[in-house]
């Protein structure tokens, strides 16, 4: 038992980290950040990374790095972290004559929703401040995880982060994710209020069938192959009336 304890899982755990890097759909922040880097080139104009904390990627760069099409490029925290932080508490809501209502052409939050209890007010929030673009990235299936200055409250499916923004007038441009039976599934989800001046990134009307994320994880857990289903863009449109 020992030697199981001091050799053979420390060796697992890293011959498992090699192969999470080697294969980034199972590992979900590196999988969100390629789906970030393929499709923030697109963006330009002023971008704010909400509660970006120092703006790691946790791969050794910057998110900033993403947007090379910028033309500015801020980050807000909750808690001051850096001397160029905007502060900004997204359970508090902010009013039409914020020197941040529809300031910026992108707004980007990484993780951040699942964070804040007052989770309407904070969806409220990032839409008054963007002018066009929102994109975000959230967990539907991770474990609870806090630290002294926030805590965890909440996950998404695909119809509730979609139903949410529509709420507000923003579009579905396009929505994705991982799928790994053991670990973390992300979301990734642009969504704009100008749909038409984004035609050539809109993929939501082609998207043919998608697996429902966590199916592969029912089906480990189940061992019943049958019980895998799929998710198609007509169950999207209920959600979206607009589609």
């Amino acid at each position: 038992m020992k030697f199981i304890r001091l050799i053979i899982k420390p060796l697992l755990f890293f011959l498992h980290k090699i192969w999470m890097k080697n294969n980034r759909e199972h590992n979900a922040r590196l999988w969100s950040n390629d789906q970030i880097l393929k499709y923030c080139p697109h963006f330009v104009g002023d971008i704010i990374n909400i509660s970006g904390g120092t703006d790691s990627d946790k791969e050794h760069k910057f998110y900033k790095s993403y947007f090379k099409n910028a033309r500015s490029y801020k980050i807000s925290n909750y808690i001051k972290e850096s001397n160029h932080d905007i502060i900004l508490d997204l359970s508090t809501p902010l009013n039409n004559d914020s020197s941040l209502y529809k300031k910026y052409d992108v707004v980007f939050t990484h993780t951040v929703l699942e964070h804040i209890y007052n989770m309407d007010n904070a969806i409220k929030n990032i839409c008054d401040i963007s002018r066009d673009i929102i994109i975000t990235v959230i967990p539907f299936i991770q474990s609870f995880h806090c630290r002294d200055y926030f805590s965890d409250y909440w996950r998404f499916s695909p119809h509730a982060l979609i139903s949410k923004f529509n709420e507000h007038g923003f579009k579905t441009l396009h929505i994705d994710w991982n799928d790994d039976p053991f670990g973390n599934i992300y979301i990734f989800h642009i969504a704009s209020n100008n749909p038409t001046k984004w035609e050539a990134i809109n993929s939501f009307n082609k998207i043919a069938k998608k697996d429902i994320p966590g199916s592969k994880r029912q089906q480990v857990v189940s061992q019943i192959k049958s019980s895998h289903q799929s998710l198609t863009i007509d169950s999207l449109k209920k959600f979206d009336k607009t589609i």
